[in-house]
């Protein structure tokens, strides 16, 4: 049952054989307005409540004794019969507003001065302008600065020294407009995958295709390499031609890290992979894509092949 209903049976079998007119307490008031959403005895007010003290009150109010004492009301508030007695002074004189806390809407008495909160804020413009509250909290700590990094954080984000994650802009990837007509771009990618689940060995799927039309071409090898991919690029090669650009990963197949040789310096060019050279003497420019997010076309139809895969064999 119920709190409410259980609290107005409570009341209809405890006053409904009595005809003389009672007075009903202070703190039987609060119970009620606790339980009717603010619309008790004392009107309203009881919406400002606070919840660690409207909760003790609803306790009370399920409680089965006919009379409830100060000092029963006491245990159960966890409090003092006096501050109880106290309580119910206030009640009757200003209502259920008495049980707000007096530092409600006004500042902290454990609040930082103000002129201590520009002081630092001044010391991080000087100094501490790019560090992040944990980290600036820990220098000027070394500097006799005191403060909590949450406190700082606060601070530092109301004067724009930082910006909390919910607060910074996301990070938003337009959509490529694909080139003109066939054979302008192609991409390459390979994604390892159980293709075959159970019933065969992994492997990887080397796809490409055309930027222009989604012309797609793939194929299954055991593992991911360099002589595979070329293997890819001149199938694709041998059906549809060379094409003017290749589009593909910053995978260590396509581009080294190594320093250029005295014969690549000669010539003013950089350090070449393998696919690289390969792509350099057929005259593809290659480039590179920065984000997973930029290769979604290829990555898309590589997808689009996992359920064909599955039930297929």
């Amino acid at each position: 049952m119920s709190n409410i209903l259980y609290f107005q049976l409570f009341v209809k079998t405890q006053f409904s054989t009595c005809s003389r007119k009672m007075r009903m307490s202070g703190l039987c008031k609060v119970e009620m307005s606790a339980f009717m959403d603010g619309r008790g005895a004392y009107g309203n007010g009881a919406h400002r409540l606070e919840p660690t003290r409207t909760g003790p009150l609803e306790s009370v109010a399920r409680g089965k004794p006919k009379h409830l004492t100060q000092i029963v009301a006491a245990e159960r508030l966890k409090v003092t019969d006096r501050q109880v007695r106290r309580m119910l002074l206030r009640i009757r004189e200003r209502g259920d507003a008495a049980l707000v806390h007096g530092l409600r809407g006004r500042p902290s008495n454990r609040k930082l001065a103000f002129r201590f909160e520009q002081k630092i804020l001044a010391r991080l413009r000087q100094r501490y302008a790019d560090f992040g509250p944990t980290l600036a909290a820990e220098h000027l700590a070394k500097e006799g600065f005191t403060v909590s990094r949450e406190t700082l954080r606060k601070w530092m984000t109301k004067a724009a020294l930082w910006r909390p994650r919910s607060q910074r802009v996301k990070t938003v990837h337009v959509w490529r407009e694909r080139r003109a007509s066939f054979g302008e771009l192609v991409m390459q990618d390979s994604s390892p995958f159980r293709w075959l689940e159970d019933r065969g060995p992994a492997c990887q799927l080397i796809a490409l295709i055309d930027d222009a039309t989604s012309k797609f071409w793939a194929r299954f090898t055991a593992h991911d390499s360099t002589e595979e991919d070329l293997r890819t690029l001149g199938g694709w090669l041998q059906r549809y031609g060379r094409p003017v650009a290749h589009y593909t990963d910053k995978n260590s197949i396509f581009r080294t890290t190594r320093r250029a040789v005295i014969g690549e310096q000669l010539q003013g060019e950089g350090a070449r992979s393998q696919f690289g050279r390969a792509l350099k003497e057929l005259g593809i420019t290659w480039i590179a894509a920065h984000s997973p997010q930029a290769k979604g076309r290829i990555e898309g139809a590589s997808s689009a092949c996992l359920k064909p895969c599955r039930t297929a064999w």
